[in-house]
């Protein structure tokens, strides 16, 4: 009896040191100055929560280590964008201003982005764009490189899209399908005109099929009738469709409005676990083109990791799996941390 009491005394002993030396090395690291990271995006949208919950989960493990830069935990701190240009402009400003951040991660869609780029050059402050991939950012980048050096981009640009539809529209749509005539649908937004800016000069020559219309919709548009009612006059053999934004409503009226034409494309909605449902089972005749990671790829070890967490965190809270932004913005802080302890910190 004697022999077990002191056992269970050790063991607890033993506990009470351990729990002291965890509350020691939170005390110490809670006690130096915090790196503050901001995020800025859409609250409301799978876009932005992909980019957020992937950085979320990155410094929630980065602290668990120990922290960064000798030892300092990182502080996380949030805008929400709105997926509007002013909106994001004042979210930019909140980060700076209000945050004092050291380092920015955006979820921001392009349009957003390209509004808030001024304010970054003047801020100088280092910021990562998980989501946006406008050429025209890249294009300020190599233009003005001392202005605009913190920007960093960690996702193929417009023109990298571009080039992968004119490699699967000559080996599968004109090769294979037999299609030679296509109109290009494209929502309103920066996205959408850089990669139609590429597809445009590049589409005859490499696969052989042309353009014969091009239709521009606004991206809180509801009726979708005229637009279809429009494209199948000019009786296409496929409508390619360039939709980041609202992808859901162009997709489910398509099937509803039974158009006779087939259609692929860039569908961003399509990335997600949630689109059967966000389009009332009516998202059929689309396929869509994929940054990789995605739904249904196998992943590395590493990268399965990180995905165990993040259902295991936020459930069925959509989006349930996150869109390839959420991997870019997960891998990206700890590259940016990692780049940040070579040189000694973010200034």
């Amino acid at each position: 009896m004697k022999r077990g009491k002191w056992l269970i005394s050790l063991t607890v002993f033993a506990t009470l040191i351990l729990l002291l030396q965890v509350g020691m090395q939170q005390g110490a690291l809670a006690a130096k100055k915090p790196v503050v990271v901001g995020f800025i995006g859409s609250f409301a949208s799978d876009t932005g929560r992909s980019t957020l919950r992937g950085a979320e989960i990155a410094i929630e493990e980065m602290n668990a280590a120990g922290g960064v830069l000798g030892g300092r935990p990182i502080k996380f701190v949030k805008a929400d964008s709105a997926e509007d240009v002013t909106e994001g402009i004042k979210a930019y400003e909140y980060l700076n201003e209000k945050e004092k951040v050291d380092f920015i991660i955006s979820g921001s869609i392009d349009d957003v982005s390209l509004g808030w780029f001024p304010r970054m050059a003047e801020y100088r402050t280092p910021t990562l764009d998980t989501w946006t991939s406008s050429i025209l950012a890249i294009e300020m980048v190599r233009d003005e490189y001392e202005k605009y050096k913190m920007y960093f981009m960690n996702i193929g640009c417009d023109y990298a899209l571009g080039e992968v539809f004119m490699q699967f529209g000559k080996d599968i749509l004109a090769k294979e399908m037999g299609w030679k005539t296509a109109v290009i649908m494209q929502e309103d937004t920066a996205y959408a005109a850089g990669v139609y800016e590429w597809i445009k000069d590049q589409i005859a020559p490499a696969a052989g099929i042309k353009i014969v219309d091009h239709v521009v919709y606004d991206v809180n548009s509801v009726d979708f009738s005229p637009v279809y009612n429009k494209i199948i006059k000019t009786n296409p053999d496929f409508i390619y469709l360039i939709s980041s934004v609202k992808s859901q409503v162009p997709s489910s009226q398509y099937v509803k409005l039974q158009v006779p034409i087939p259609i692929t494309g860039i569908n961003v909605s399509a990335f997600g676990m949630e689109y059967w449902d966000d389009t009332g089972g009516m998202g059929g005749g689309m396929s869509t083109l994929v940054p990789p990671p995605s739904l249904g790829m196998e992943l590395d070890p590493r990268t399965q990791k990180f995905l165990d967490k993040y259902k295991a965190k936020y459930g069925n809270s959509r989006p349930r799996y996150p869109h390839f932004n959420g991997f870019n913005a997960y891998y990206g802080m700890y590259n940016a941390m990692n780049a940040a302890e070579r040189v000694g910190g973010f200034k």
